[in-house]
């Protein structure tokens, strides 16, 4: 569009170029920039806005931390420092008090990077400009909002009024997998890009150029003394609080290739009605391997019998066997008059549903597909222990939150009565 060329190529790490490709190409709204200390994240956004505004003589940009006093120390310097270390200065004037940078574009014309704390959601819907629209939005330590609704609520208020905008949240993930910002980084969108990077990514010399011997050094210091802490703080893996009851789920996409090769597949069905919803789990399970692949889930609250053999028919279940809650006798009698021929009580034991739970535990792997499967995917990552007062876990599995949990463990309950029984786990 005509703006002075500059050429970040040396600040940004080879790490980041296809995702600078990606959004100098707009191929996406929203960009999820999760990251260990050291990892750039931050750094490249900000490149990447500086280069925003000098390409379109129409943009501006609003930078955010949620807490104001904490702009100046970190995401502010950080802008600063990028524009000073490409030689920036000669285009963009840095102003202390309100905390903001400005560029004179080529029609003489103001654009500008505001920087605004969130202390309460609303002061965004005042970011006004002289000259342009919000183009870019960048959210600064993105965990530390109050979920995606505060964040959403400003992204509506702010990126209105011009033809393109780009959301960037920069963040280091927080060890709980139930954390909002991880949770929503693992299910993916058609206008989202999910990024994640850390420092051992990078070129050796770029690390010793740009994050010093210093850091290098006690980086390695962490990994050999507390490597826990190195995975979390240093590769911003999410490494749990120690409550998750599932440790091997994991949340991708399961390709039409994998269905394909699927082999034994297993259902089953917990119901609910006004409080609890009623929840149809799909499996499908790799004996070998110990692998169970959770294709798909569906389900809701207030369904009537109709409505659930209706749910049945549009998956082609009416000829399969459902395994169903036990506790509700009629409801299967009606689904089997209604056609689900395959509907059928689960085993009652009394411990049975503690075991079955352990069992799915004990599983290599539980791959659950997040968009077929989101119900069950948000239930299994979010199943934590209960805590006593003084913090320490309770040895039980809570009973809320589990019912396609539950439906899982019904799908496979012919391979838990047949198997060793294993372990019981401590949390």
């Amino acid at each position: 569009m005509g703006g002075p060329v500059v050429n970040f190529a040396d600040y940004i790490s080879p790490v980041f170029d296809d995702v600078i490709e990606d959004m100098v190409e707009y191929r996406h709204d929203q960009y999820f920039l999760g990251g260990g200390r050291g990892s750039f994240k931050s750094t490249t956004t900000s490149c990447r806005v500086d280069m925003g505004i000098l390409d379109d003589p129409d943009a501006n940009a609003v930078v955010f931390r949620k807490v104001k006093d904490t702009i100046a120390g970190t995401v502010f310097a950080r802008y600063c420092k990028t524009i000073r270390d490409n030689h920036l200065d000669r285009f963009f004037k840095i102003h202390n008090s309100p905390q903001r940078i400005t560029f004179r574009n080529r029609h003489g014309l103001r654009q500008e990077i505001r920087f605004l704390g969130l202390d309460k959601a609303d002061k965004s819907k005042s970011a006004e400009f002289e000259h342009g629209y919000c183009k870019f939005a960048h959210f600064e330590e993105l965990d530390q909002y109050n979920g995606w609704e505060e964040v959403h609520t400003v992204i509506e208020s702010i990126g209105r009024g011009g033809p393109l905008f780009q959301f960037i949240g920069t963040y280091n993930p927080p060890e709980s997998l139930t954390s909002w910002v991880n949770v929503e980084a693992r299910f993916p969108k058609a206008n989202r890009l999910v990024h994640l990077s850390n420092y051992l990514m990078h070129p050796r010399e770029l690390q010793e150029r740009w994050l010093g011997a210093p850091f290098l050094r006690e980086a390695e210091s962490v990994r050999e003394l507390q490597p826990e802490r190195f995975r979390h703080i240093y590769l911003g893996e999410q490494t749990g609080t120690g409550g998750e009851v599932f440790r091997n789920v994991t949340v991708r996409r399961i390709t039409p290739e994998e269905r394909a090769q699927f082999k034994v597949f297993r259902f089953g069905m917990d119901f609910g009605f006004t409080n609890d919803p009623t929840a149809l789990s799909m499996c499908a399970y790799d004996r070998k391997n110990r692998r169970l692949y959770i294709f798909g889930a569906d389900g809701g609250l207030g369904m009537f019998e109709e409505q659930i053999a209706d749910m049945l028919r549009r998956h082609k279940l009416l000829g399969k066997y459902v395994i169903c809650d036990s506790a509700e006798p009629r409801v299967i009698a009606k689904l089997r008059y209604l056609g689900a021929r395959g509907a059928r009580p689960c085993y009652k034991k009394a411990d049975f549903p503690r075991f079955g739970v352990n069992w799915l535990r004990s599983l290599v792997e539980i791959v659950i597909d997040p968009v077929d499967a989101k119900p069950a995917a948000d239930e299994f990552t979010q199943y934590e222990y209960d805590r006593f007062r003084d913090g320490t876990l309770k040895n039980e599995f809570p009973d809320r939150d589990n019912h396609w949990i539950d439906a899982t463990r019904m799908a496979m309950e012919d391979e838990i009565r047949f198997a060793e029984r294993p372990a019981i786990f401590s949390p």
